[in-house]
């Protein structure tokens, strides 16, 4: 990639670092501490004291918060103290967009959820998997939906806890964690199983949550899953598709859903939901999974978490710009931190589709880190 030097295509990346400095903020003090999945808040009475004092001197600035809102300030100013020794003044922002952004879960928020109140999981063993439970201890963090913008393009995370323990269900292989029905799990699959209707494709078995709240939909006539993984497969025809209330609208295949989705004839389903990654870092399966997708005009398609998915990619890109700004003023590439193998490879992709473009105004950097865009090229 060529970039002009300019003083408004220079001010225009320096803007954008600049705005990449809250990112990393939020990746340092609340992402990668709440991934961990070590942030609990053991000692309840002190972060009630501290809910407490905040909600005392909001009254008194004339500010009105929750109780809940003011223990979710009370973990976030924890969380950031842990990672720096002072509350710095210019993420004030940030602090307070978390902490609106909030929730504690009560005990019964989620008895409603039909899967949850339905389906019974415990102890089924297939292979090398088996269902279990995992517990989630009060005021454990975690996130229970995808980040929310804030304005500007800044989004924060949507950080949560339980006032109670909560057990849930759990996937395991050979005693290691896959993945849990958490809430956010239930939140990010609300909009896909809403849009769902007639014929459904659903590509990755998962604990079968989508295809369960598919099925149960009036508007879906039938869901056809799609799973490579033997054991998985397994556990959901021996135990999950008994307890649907339809199993005769579900149809199971075992094949590589990539594979799948390249012979499948257009028009054969009215609707597909992917769901073939783990998280927002593995854009490879997902950019994979939109690539084969293109084939279809008469399937509508949704991709689990695709607006995080998409936020990564942006990222991506904005380190292969900079890169190229670097190289063009004659300074060494900077070198990213912490990046994944998987991370590697997309960026030797992005490298590959931006060799021969050129910035020569500040909107094409605008241009080149719209999400549409750059899928559009790949």
């Amino acid at each position: 990639m060529k970039i002009r030097n300019t003083k408004a295509i220079n001010e225009k990346i320096l803007s954008c670092v600049e705005q990449r400095d809250y990112d990393r903020f939020i990746s340092a003090a609340f992402v990668l501490p709440i991934s961990s999945g070590t942030m609990r808040f053991g000692d309840e009475k002190k972060l009630k004291e501290l809910a407490g004092q905040f909600l005392e001197r909001a009254k008194n600035d004339g500010v009105e918060y929750t109780e809940d809102e003011a223990m979710i300030a009370a973990m976030v100013m924890a969380l950031v103290r842990k990672y720096s020794a002072k509350v710095d003044p210019k993420y004030e922002v940030l602090y307070e967009a978390i902490t609106r952004n909030g929730r504690i879960y009560h005990e019964g928020d989620l008895a409603s959820d039909p899967y949850l109140s339905r389906i019974w999981l415990g102890g089924e063993m297939a292979g090398h998997k088996s269902f279990s439970n995992q517990s989630c201890q009060p005021y454990e963090l975690f996130f229970y939906d995808i980040p929310v913008e804030v304005g500007d393009g800044l989004k924060v995370p949507k950080i949560g806890a339980f006032d109670t323990t909560y057990n849930y269900p759990y996937l395991t292989e050979n005693n290691a964690g896959l993945s849990g029905l958490t809430p956010y799990m239930i939140n990010t699959m609300k909009e896909p199983i809403q849009k769902a209707e007639g014929r459904v494709l659903n590509l990755g078995c998962g604990m079968g949550y989508f295809a369960y709240m598919a099925h149960l939909k009036d508007t879906v006539n039938r869901v056809t899953v799609v799973e490579k993984d033997a054991d998985l497969l397994e556990l959901f025809k021996r135990h999950l598709l008994p307890q649907f209330e339809h199993p005769e609208k579900v149809e199971v295949i075992q094949e590589d859903p990539m594979t799948y989705l390249k012979t499948a004839e257009d028009g054969a389903y009215d609707f597909c939901f992917a769901d073939l990654w783990s998280n927002n870092m593995d854009l490879v399966p997902y950019l994979e999974t939109k690539k084969i997708c293109r084939r279809f005009h008469k399937m509508k398609q949704s991709f689990w978490i695709e607006e995080s998915l998409t936020d990564m990619l942006v990222n991506m890109a904005f380190v292969t710009i900079l890169e190229a700004f670097h190289e063009n003023l004659g300074l060494a590439r900077p070198n990213p931190e912490g990046v994944s193998e998987e991370g590697k490879q997309v960026l030797a992709i992005l490298h590959d589709l931006l060799e021969k473009e050129e910035i020569s105004r500040p909107d094409h950097i605008d241009w080149f880190l719209d999400p549409v865009n750059l899928l559009k090229m790949l």
